[in-house]
């Protein structure tokens, strides 16, 4: 009798050949380009780094001359703005399994999608993987970004761009720039260097100012000017007598004045009540009141928001000298000597 044979032994075969093959690629899968940045002017070498980068393969078991390999990749450059895809020289497949390409010169400054095509068709895309910077030559002026009120003495950030004729960004412009204002103040008076075209620089003016401006040149013919832009008065760092005191023993005295200001020496109105405590050296040897009759005792006198003085007035308790202290919220105090007349 013939013996018959297993009824699975074809499924089996057939499950051994699927075993046995490979799952098919996705195709590439380009991650990353360096450098990722090259100038319009000249051609730019670059390496694609990524996964996926086959060769395909073709394999005839019954016919070796019927077996190819194909290496050939395609690499192009896509424009985020209005434009035609650019075709990358010189693709070839490296060792290391990543892409080799030239980045044509000529191109039009700005930021580019990189599209990577394998031999079997397949494409992949790299968003934003390369930028062409533009030539430091074709910057025409410097832009200055809107800048807000300010206060005297406080340094806040200015940014600065150089772009050419249509307005755009030179990415490729890196050099320094002078600033000025129109009060002769703003310092420090350099910026930058500029990378990638930009630059943020921190700059103070020292004296209030209505309507300055700031001006930023390379010394090569191209300025920008900002914004018309109003200097308040600084933040109070100090107090001070706005003249030195006198008393008398057998009068009230006029009208003396403490002033907040700022670090350069200028009046900083308070942003809040401010308090002052006044204390005589030695105690008792002074007394200071409110109001010109000398009725109203005080050991105190608040500077209200907004204003920049505060006024006593004196009476000496005996002829002789003493001394008078000032002694702020939260600043320093200052301290003078006071003549008492019999």
């Amino acid at each position: 009798m013939r013996g018959r044979g297993h009824p699975g032994a074809g499924a089996l075969v057939l499950l051994l050949v699927g075993a046995c093959t490979a799952p098919a690629s996705p195709g590439p899968i380009p991650l990353g380009v360096a450098p990722a940045l090259g100038p319009s002017s000249a051609a730019t070498p670059v390496e694609i780094s990524g996964v996926g980068f086959d060769a395909e393969v073709k394999t005839d078991y019954g016919d070796g001359s019927g077996s190819t390999l194909r290496s050939t990749f395609a690499v192009r450059l896509l424009p985020w703005g209005a434009g035609a895809p650019v075709e990358a020289g010189s693709v070839a497949l490296t060792q290391r399994r990543t892409l080799a390409a030239v980045v044509p010169a000529g191109l039009a400054p700005g930021r580019y999608d990189v599209a990577v095509t394998d031999p079997a068709g397949r494409t992949g895309v790299l968003p934003d993987g390369f930028e062409v910077a533009s030539d430091a030559a074709s910057a025409v002026a410097f832009r200055i970004d809107p800048i807000a009120t300010q206060r005297a003495g406080v340094p806040f950030a200015v940014s600065v761009a150089a772009v050419d004729a249509a307005g755009r960004v030179v990415s490729g412009f890196a050099g320094s720039l002078s600033v000025s204002d129109d009060s002769g103040t703003a310092a420090p008076t350099t910026a930058g260097p500029l990378v990638l075209g930009r630059a943020v620089a921190q700059i103070g003016v020292a004296v209030p100012r209505a309507a300055d401006r700031l001006t930023v040149s390379d010394g090569a013919g191209r300025t920008g000017v900002s914004n018309a832009f109003d200097v308040g008065p600084g933040v109070a760092a100090r107090i001070a007598f706005v003249a030195p005191p006198a008393a008398s023993a057998s009068s009230c005295s006029g009208a003396f004045e403490l002033e907040l200001r700022d670090a350069s020496g200028a009046p900083a109105p308070a942003p809040a009540t401010v308090t002052v405590a006044l204390q005589s050296g030695p105690p008792g040897a002074l007394l200071v009141f409110s109001d010109p009759a000398c009725a109203t005792p005080i050991a105190s006198l608040a500077i209200p928001p907004g204003a920049a003085r505060g006024a006593f007035h004196l009476r000496g308790a005996a002829a002789g000298t003493a001394s008078l202290r000032a002694l702020p919220d939260l600043l320093p105090s200052a301290e003078t000597a006071v003549a008492i007349a019999p």
